[in-house]
């Protein structure tokens, strides 16, 4: 299992989709932490408690994953994600994004 907490082994502030936009973004996040602690090839366990984010980054950081040669199968299997009460939505906006569903609407809060 690799453990991965985003406010301390990435930022506390997340930045935007690109590179380009600044140090914090979910391009980033995505190549230098998660995929190659998913190339590894055990459970990736997310800690999203810290930082806020934005469904852009969200989106890009979690939907794009298939484009890496993850089925969303093997994704939605291996990436747990560990969240108090406070970011129940955001769990559930990554697990439609890793399924390649649309993020859940404000209904469900």
């Amino acid at each position: 299992m690799t453990l991965i907490d985003i406010g301390r082994d990435f930022s506390l502030v997340t930045g935007g989709r690109h590179r380009s936009g600044g140090p914090h973004s979910a391009e980033a996040f995505r190549e230098d932490l998660l995929v190659p602690a998913l190339r590894h090839g055990d459970t990736v366990v997310l800690r999203i408690g810290g930082p806020s984010y934005s469904m852009a980054w969200l989106h890009e950081v979690f939907a794009t994953l298939e484009t890496a040669g993850f089925s969303r199968e093997d994704l939605a299997r291996r990436i747990v994600i560990e969240a108090d009460g406070g970011y129940r939505r955001t769990k559930l906006a990554i697990e439609s994004y890793i399924l390649g569903l649309p993020h859940p609407s404000d209904s469900l809060e």
